[in-house]
């Protein structure tokens, strides 16, 4: 009998060491999925940023390219509209 209470024992702190390995790999899935959501969202962030530098550099570079006065001013005009439409577009996310 005593064999037995002792086998009961020893499986018994064998299922709270379990217990407790299961508990500290569930708080670890949670930190590691926290983790991720952050990196894609940064990512996220970068992404929009670059694509912005992308639109802005092309702009600039279409100004750049344009001799005629009148074009330029136009041009600019236009680079004008969409930048305050990007800040919008950012500002929004920012809410």
């Amino acid at each position: 009998m005593d064999e037995l209470v002792r086998r009961i024992e020893a499986v018994s702190r064998k299922a709270v060491a379990v217990q407790q390995q299961l508990a500290q790999l569930a708080q670890e899935r949670d930190r590691l999925q926290e983790r991720i959501a952050e990196l894609e969202a940064q990512l996220s962030r970068r992404d929009a940023d670059r694509q912005e530098m992308m639109e802005k550099y092309e702009a600039v570079k279409l100004a750049k390219s344009l001799n005629n006065q009148a074009d330029r001013e136009a041009v600019l005009a236009q680079i004008d509209l969409y930048l305050k439409e990007i800040d919008l577009c950012l500002n929004s996310f920012g809410e």
